[in-house]
This record gives C-alpha cells, sequence and structure tokens, in this order.
C-alpha cells in the first residue's frame, strides 16, 4: 500500500528538524526553551607551563561558545576547550561557555597547582581492559584524585588472566607527586583487568574507569604491595 500524499509531505517537513540529531550536527540555533547545560566548566588545577582543558555538556545539538575574558574564542566551539600555557601571567584569564544566544556558565579560571614537597604521595592509575572505553591513559601532567595530584604511575596490567606489577607493566621507577624518582616499589596480583564505564573524558573518569579484578571468585583476592616505604 502507498503512503498517503499528506504523511510523504510531513516526514519531508520533520526531516530537517531531526538532521542535527541523525548526524550529531548542531543547529544554527538553539531553542533556548529547551537548551540547557549538562555540564558546566569548573575551576581546573594545572601545573605551571602546561594547558588546562575545561569541559561542558549540554542537553541537545545546539551550537556552543567558549569565551576568554568575555571574548569569543575564535574556533572554540566543541565541548571541550583547552587553553595556552597557564603561568602566572595569563593564570588570572577567565573561562566561560555559552549556548550561543541563550544563556552562558558562570566564569571559571585554571589555577596554578604547585605539588607539596613534604605532603608527597604515590599514585597507581590501572588502565583496565577489555570494554568501557579502557585501557585508557592519563597524562602525566593530569591532576586528579581524592588528593590532588599529577604524575600518575600508569599501570597497563596485562590483558586478563593473572598478572604481576613489580614495574613489568610500568617503568622501571615509580614516580612520586613531586614527578621525582622514588625508591618505593609496587607489585599487584589479579585475575584481570576491566572497565569500569566511569567515563573516558574528565580526569576523574578516566581515573576510576580502569578496573584491576578479582572476577568476584571467594578465596583469590586482589593484592597490591608496596615495598620500601619510609
Amino acid at each position: 500500500m502507498r503512503p498517503k500524499l499528506s504523511t510523504l509531505r510531513k516526514a519531508f517537513w520533520l526531516l530537517p528538524s531531526l538532521l542535527p540529531f541523525l548526524t550529531g550536527s548542531a543547529h544554527a540555533q538553539a531553542n533556548c526553551a529547551m537548551a540547557g547545560f549538562m555540564l558546566t566548566p569548573v575551576n581546573t588545577p594545572v601545573l605551571a607551563g602546561q594547558p588546562a582543558t575545561f569541559f561542558t555538556a549540554v542537553n541537545g545539538p545546539w551550537p556552543i561558545q567558549w569565551y576568554s575574558n568575555g571574548a569569543p574564542v575564535p574556533g572554540a566551539t566543541n565541548t571541550s576547550f583547552t587553553t595556552s600555557l597557564v603561568t602566572a601571567a595569563n593564570a588570572t584569564n577567565e573561562y566561560s561557555v555559552g549556548i550561543v544566544g541563550c544563556v552562558t556558565s558562570a566564569a571559571v579560571q585554571a589555577q596554578i597547582f604547585t605539588p607539596s614537597p613534604t605532603n608527597l604521595s604515590i599514585g597507581v592509575h590501572f588502565q583496565g581492559g577489555g570494554a568501557n572505553g579502557a585501557p585508557f591513559p592519563l597524562s602525566p601532567e593530569t591532576i586528579a584524585g581524592q588528593q590532588l595530584q599529577a604524575f600518575w604511575n600508569e599501570c597497563t596490567n596485562g590483558n586478563g588472566g593473572t598478572g604481576t606489577g613489580d614495574h613489568t607493566s610500568m617503568g622501571t621507577n615509580l614516580v612520586d607527586s613531586m614527578g621525582r624518582y622514588s625508591p618505593i616499589t609496587f607489585s599487584f596480583a589479579n585475575t584481570a583487568p576491566w572497565g569500569a564505564g566511569t567515563g573516558t573524558t574528565l580526569p576523574d573518569q578516566i581515573l576510576l574507569n580502569g578496573v584491576a579484578g578479582t572476577l568476584h571468585v571467594d578465596g583469590n583476592p586482589m593484592t597490591f604491595t608496596f615495598g620500601h616505604v619510609p
């Protein structure tokens, strides 16, 4: 049975409005009655001399624009924005993002993070594997964690089966939260790496996404061992 002419006309009328959703492109103009932020940028710690990256998410295919000190940044229309190298001279710059023609986020800054020489820590990041975007590394300059730090030691953890660390899946030396080589050693035993599904966009999402697991087998615990701890 052939579709009615009125049905075809309605389909062709709806198609232009559906194209941005089907193709992932943005509308030229947002519907301000519907448009809103799902994630707004926050003040972001960054090591001196490194760029900072800010993130946003919106609830539809709306056009967005990033601003630096209130001025639009040419070409900055994606859901993430990376600054130039952050120094004491430009650390006061303020950044915001807007859904064009509708709403603009509060201004935020890149905040220079200075690691403490007295409150040292060792950070180990399991990249995981097999699913949910894993394995996915943290860059050495990424600042993340409950106790903020950079210079995470990357543990690839193989691709399944029993794995042992003891530097076999990391560098020959661990580095501390100042980025200096440490005499502390680390080893682990587990049955498999996993991806937790927390995401691979924000630093803390990446940090938590790689999981070293035990397949939940009773009597086969996962172990982590630090040695030569002062």
